[in-house]
């Protein structure tokens, strides 16, 4: 049977049958087709075989057991809370795992977020957001996220006036 009927008999699209046959995961011989073009000839028993495999994997569990996750029998675990617990952990290990800049590194810019500003200058967000609202304050946006971008120059500026 041809790539199709071999993809259809496991019930996967072609593109899935591609990659199990790139992997090496089903077995099969190239043949010449009845047009004369080289294409990929597959056994119903080395299928068959394949079919077995992937019914006999075995995935590790996603929830862990009782004993992990300290939840007692009888008591019910809050999702949401859970969900917001982890979230934390997370944005604590991306920060850990990438560091706000030093202010060295922000003394060499040229272009600055606000919150960069912020750092830089010891001035809280609030009063730069402030200052840019009110005009004293030069920015741009850049990016397709429209990032509000202020420049060093105009920055010195504005604390030197302050």
């Amino acid at each position: 049977m041809n790539k199709t009927e071999a993809a259809d008999y496991l019930r996967v699209s072609i593109r899935t049958m591609q990659r199990l046959m790139s992997a090496g995961k089903v077995e099969f011989k190239t043949g010449t087709s009845e047009s004369g073009i080289k294409a990929a000839v597959f056994e119903r028993a080395a299928l068959d075989r394949y079919k077995a495999a992937a019914a006999a994997a075995t995935l590790s569990p996603s929830v862990s057991p009782a004993s992990e996750t300290g939840i007692v029998a009888g008591e019910s675990a809050r999702p949401r809370e859970a969900s917001l617990g982890r979230f934390a952990e997370l944005r604590e290990l991306a920060a850990v795992l990438r560091p706000a800049p030093s202010l060295a590194d922000l003394a060499v810019k040229f272009a600055l977020t606000v919150a960069e500003a912020s750092e830089l200058t010891g001035y809280g967000r609030g009063v730069i957001d402030a200052a840019l609202r009110e005009g004293l304050l030069k920015s741009s946006t850049k990016g397709r996220r429209g990032a509000r971008v202020i420049k060093r120059a105009d920055l010195e500026a504005w604390v030197r006036k302050l």
